[in-house]
């Protein structure tokens, strides 16, 4: 008995301390993480709404898989609403941010913030060629998806990744959904 006490402590400091160093490095890294998150999410707005030169964030209720909204605002004139969703794709929720201009009443760009689609299917999803089929599209019909030959209220679907396509889409068009009723156009 005496001979197993000895090496279940030994196993038990070992596991403290690596314990202690990680919760550490994990304070360390945190705030650096959390501003570089910042950082790109400020990015992909301007991306999408590169007219703002302001963004403050609304407080709204949640509903649905909206998340959070943005103001964009060109001086003190309210120019859209950047809106973050996160729907279900194929394997995970994929973080999804979609620019809505109210004074054009058209859908500005869409930016995949985050996802865990299958690589080569699911995660050509922020291909410029799959999210700029978004842009320009008018805030007066919903978007379906289609297979090839997408007409104006259409996308065209990502080969091989149709649940992620359906996913962004019906994300999207909760976004304009929320704008044109719930909204504040």
């Amino acid at each position: 008995m005496k001979s197993m006490i000895r090496p279940a402590l030994v196993l038990f400091l070992t596991a403290a301390a690596v314990a202690a160093l990680l919760s550490a490095v994990y304070r360390l890294t945190l705030e650096p993480i959390e501003a570089q998150h910042a950082r790109a999410r400020q990015a992909a707005h301007k991306a999408i709404m590169p007219e703002a030169d302001q963004f403050l964030p609304l407080h709204f209720e949640e509903t649905g898989s909206i998340v959070e909204i943005t103001e964009a605002l060109r001086g003190q004139e309210r120019i859209g609403y950047i809106l973050e969703l996160l729907p279900n794709g194929y394997v995970d929720q994929i973080r999804i941010a979609v620019g809505i201009s109210v004074l054009d009443q058209e859908i500005t760009g869409i930016r995949i913030l985050q996802h865990n689609e299958t690589p080569g299917l699911g995660a050509r999803a922020v291909q410029e060629a799959f999210t700029a089929q978004f842009g320009g599209k008018a805030l007066n019909a919903p978007l379906t998806v289609v297979k090839g030959h997408p007409a104006d209220d259409e996308i065209d679907a990502i080969t091989g990744a149709t649940i992620t396509t359906k996913a962004i889409v019906e994300a999207v068009n909760e976004a304009v959904s929320w704008v044109n009723g719930g909204g504040r156009l």
